[in-house]
């Protein structure tokens, strides 16, 4: 969201605590507004809620492997499932197989596809690859 965007809920009693990627922490009264109203609101934002256990791993999932990839001074040594097991604190079977089923690609695929964004985006620019 932009920073004139949390103001479209704050007008309808909606009060935002802490907003960050993948992350709101809201409170409201429901006699001023309801769930559905806030989740349409938040959507015609192009944001979407994810209430489940498994859709919020994904999430996080997607998050680590992006800043992991991306971001981090990640040690290339330590293989992916490594990091990702010692992230979550779950099997990396279990988290391929959520990440798998939630996305219709394997986590495998996923972590490779963001490797090679890395390496086009090195080259566009000029930046050595770390």
């Amino acid at each position: 969201m932009c920073s004139s965007d949390p103001e479209i809920l704050s007008l309808d009693g909606v009060e935002i605590h802490d907003i960050r990627l993948g992350y709101l922490v809201i409170s409201y009264f429901t006699s001023r507004i309801s769930w559905k109203k806030i989740v349409g609101i938040l959507n015609e934002y192009g944001f979407e809620i994810l209430e489940d256990k498994e859709s919020v791993l994904v999430m996080q999932i997607k998050q680590a492997i992006i800043e992991m990839v991306h971001y981090s001074t990640f040690d290339a040594m330590v293989k992916n499932s490594d990091y990702l097991t010692g992230k979550f604190n779950i099997s990396y079977p279990s988290i391929s197989a959520i990440f798998s089923k939630r996305e219709n690609i394997t986590l495998e695929k996923f972590i490779i596809l963001h490797k090679i964004e890395k390496v086009k985006d090195s080259l566009n620019t000029g930046n050595d690859i770390e």
